[in-house]
């Protein structure tokens, strides 16, 4: 004879798909608004676009920070708390600085400074630290932004967390 008993469902149960899916759907809702931040940044600026936005952003995951010629920050992806613990609106208005600490390796930091003082692209490994202080290793590539006139007008970096 068969036992017809159930387990009781229970709030111990994992996840259901949807809870997962509304994650997955806010994410890339997030990131379709940050893209179009980013495309009406450019539009503002006259950008001569050299990047696939939408694949450094959507595809790779990348985060992405502009900043003006006077080194502030004036755009940040929102994906940049899950790597520094500072929200975009925290860190928007900020040096990049404010992610260097005791161990950012200061040939790294020159030669940040030196590619852009020249107008040149970069990629650097350097030790940032997030909010709360802890160290991680951030991959980053760097390019001049100008425009159409052929001005530089910012820089744009290609952001990840690579160890922690």
């Amino acid at each position: 004879m068969k036992n017809n008993t159930q387990t009781p469902i229970t709030s111990r149960n994992p996840l259901a798909c949807w809870d997962i899916y509304s994650l997955f759907l806010a994410n890339l809702q997030q990131k379709h608004k940050d893209l179009n931040r980013l495309h009406a940044l450019s539009s503002s600026q006259n950008w001569i676009i050299n990047w696939d936005l939408e694949e450094e952003l959507l595809g790779l995951d990348h985060t992405i920070i502009v900043v003006d010629m006077q080194q502030t920050i004036i755009f940040a992806s929102a994906n940049v708390y899950s790597m520094t613990g500072y929200t975009s609106s925290e860190i928007t208005g900020k040096s990049p600085k404010v992610l260097q600490g005791e161990h950012t390796d200061p040939r790294q930091k020159n030669l940040i400074r030196d590619s852009v003082l020249n107008s040149q692209s970069f990629t650097a490994e350097l030790t940032n630290y997030r909010k709360n202080g802890k160290p991680y290793i951030c991959h980053i590539e760097g390019h001049p932004v100008f425009d159409k006139s052929s001005n530089l007008v910012n820089y744009i970096a290609f952001e990840e967390a690579v160890r922690a």
